[in-house]
């Protein structure tokens, strides 16, 4: 059976330092690499993939926010969006519907507002069962960390702080 969890990355787009944690999948073993989601939908034919994902559009799915230069560098955004989708037909339409009122019955369940919360209902939703990080490495090989949901969310929460402070340094040293 794949596991479905969700990566954290932090990524410099147009000027503006973002915060995207997008679902991934991987194989049994715990160590490894996290690819993407399914461009055709999450749907039955795989026999791997949980049934609780069954007809389900992960591909694009993503929370993003950014962190603003403007006033006192608050971090912004963080609605469950697509992302970097480059076509749509009907069934794609009806599988990320149905995703995306999935998601968001999760966090008015929830009260969720702060992005930690945002990020744990959005787990809840999809059932994911852990968080990958890249991890910095001196090779240049592509290194992944993994952690259990609510760690996550405290690794979030210390990226987007540590993300605005680098952003107010840099607006203040300029």
């Amino acid at each position: 059976m794949k596991q479905y969890g969700l990566l954290i990355e932090r990524v410099n787009r147009y000027g503006s330092e973002h915060i995207i944690v997008r679902p991934v999948a991987r194989d049994e073993a715990k160590d490894s690499m996290p690819i993407g989601c399914s461009s055709d939908g999450e749907s039955s034919w795989d026999e791997k993939c949980p049934k609780h994902l069954h007809g389900l559009q992960l591909d694009g799915l993503c929370l993003d926010g950014f962190v603003s230069d403007y006033g006192n560098c608050s971090f912004i955004g963080f609605e469950a969006e697509y992302r970097e989708v480059f076509s749509i037909e009907l069934p794609k339409l009806t599988r990320m519907t149905k995703t995306l009122k999935r998601v968001v019955a999760q966090q008015q369940r929830d009260k969720a507002y702060e992005p930690g919360d945002r990020f744990v209902s959005f787990a809840k939703a999809l059932k994911s069962s852990f968080v990958a990080y890249r991890i910095k490495s001196s090779d240049g090989e592509k290194k992944f960390g993994f952690m259990k949901v609510i760690d996550g969310r405290n690794y979030l929460r210390r990226v987007i702080e540590e993300t605005e402070a680098e952003v107010r340094e840099a607006k203040r040293v300029a």
